[in-house]
Order: structure tokens, then sequence, then C-alpha cells
């Protein structure tokens, strides 16, 4: 009788051995998964990260570009209208000079 619980107890110990050893291996890839998990997150909060500052950049440039284009339309504008008051002075010098020959031949006696 003590020959078969003798067999029994050392079945039973291949048996914890085996699993122990499964189980240390399973462990193992748990843990190996588990930092191939952690990693990829990194790289997934990098890239998340960058797509921020790329979207931002946009942003930041569409913003500029606006700007930009506003204030070349307002330059275009200031400079159509002070175009426009020299041309207003440059009529207004050409009447008076005119007006001035008229009224200096006329006193001459000149028409």
């Amino acid at each position: 009788e003590y020959s078969k619980y003798a067999k029994v107890l050392q079945e039973s110990e291949v048996s914890l051995s085996k699993t122990t050893t499964e189980r240390n291996i399973k462990m193992n890839q748990v843990t190996n998964i588990r930092s191939q998990i952690e990693k990829e997150a990194r790289e997934h909060s990098k890239i998340q990260e960058q797509m921020y500052e790329y979207h931002q950049k946009g942003l930041t440039m569409d913003k500029s570009a606006q700007y930009s284009e506003k204030n070349a339309a307002k330059t275009r504008r200031q400079a159509q209208e002070l175009e426009f008051e020299v041309a207003n002075v440059e009529n207004d010098i050409q009447f008076e000079v005119v007006g001035n020959f008229q009224v200096y031949y006329s006193d001459q006696g000149f028409r």
C-alpha cells in the first residue's frame, strides 16, 4: 500500500512540475505581451501627439495665410484709395492751372 501511495505521490509531483513549468512559460508570455502592449501604447501616444502638433501647425499656417491674405487685401484697398486721392489732387491741380491760364489770358485780352 505504501508503494501505491508513493507512486501516486510521484505522479502528482511530476504533474505539479509540468504544471509549474507550463505556468512559468505562460507567465513569461503574458509578461512579454504586456511589455509589447505598453510599447505599442507609448508609440500610439507618440503618434497622437505628432498628429496633434501637425494639426496645430496646419491651423497656425491656415490662420497665418488668412491673416496675410486679409492684410494684402487691405493694402491693395489702401493703395487704390491713395491712387484715387492722387488722381483727384492731380485733377484739382489741372483745373486750378487751367483756370489760372484762362484768367491770365482773359486779363491779357487773349481768347
